[in-house]
């Protein structure tokens, strides 16, 4: 009976994992997300989402090939990963797009936990890639957020800092500015050099 239990614990892990950096999927993001959005709302503590793409991954790929790039994926899932907290769940959102939800985490919290992996990432030792960056856009919860709300600013932000030079992070401003601008942007808080 242990033995099958164990199977099915082994089979449900993998059917939320992605298989090349045992990260969560979307999949299973997705739902954890609508599950933290209606935890923190209901008990009114803070939650943040963090939305980081690598920049110009294809020339990575172009460039060193297909392995290269698998490794790139790999170390800088990895590199999430570790930054973790337990609470936390880090996920390979699609092709070089990664999503973090931060539990009980203010907005500036969750910039701080995004700039320490912006800066961490130069440093990931990828002989067969060398140096790459990433960009990271930031949102927390605010009254009557849905998880796909949130999502969308945060993926606003991360245009934002595309759209800015890249190797930086955005956040959502939160709405008592928005209100008071009436064509908010996100906010950019700190860059890199490249």
């Amino acid at each position: 009976m242990a033995e099958l239990e164990a199977a099915n614990a082994a089979m449900r892990s993998r059917i939320h994992r992605d298989p090349l950096t045992h990260l969560f999927n979307r999949e299973f993001t997705n739902q954890e997300l609508e599950r933290a959005v209606s935890f923190a709302g209901r008990s009114r503590l803070p939650l943040a989402v963090v939305i980081c793409d690598l920049d110009r991954f294809k020339r990575i790929n172009d460039r060193f090939g297909h392995a290269a790039g698998d490794a790139v994926l790999s170390g800088f899932g990895g590199l999430l990963d570790a930054s973790c907290r337990r609470e936390d769940t880090a996920a390979r959102y699609g092709g070089d797009e990664f999503v973090v939800i931060l539990p009980n985490t203010t907005i500036g919290g969750a910039v701080d936990f995004a700039e320490r992996i912006r800066t961490r990432t130069d440093a990931l030792p990828m002989r067969t890639a060398g140096a790459f960056t990433a960009s990271f856009g930031v949102a927390a919860l605010e009254d009557g957020d849905t998880a796909a709300a949130l999502r969308e600013r945060a993926d606003a932000a991360l245009y934002q800092a595309k759209r800015n030079g890249r190797n930086r992070v955005a956040f959502s401003p939160p709405m008592d500015r928005r209100k008071a601008d009436p064509t908010p942007t996100p906010e950019s808080v700190r860059s890199g050099t490249g």
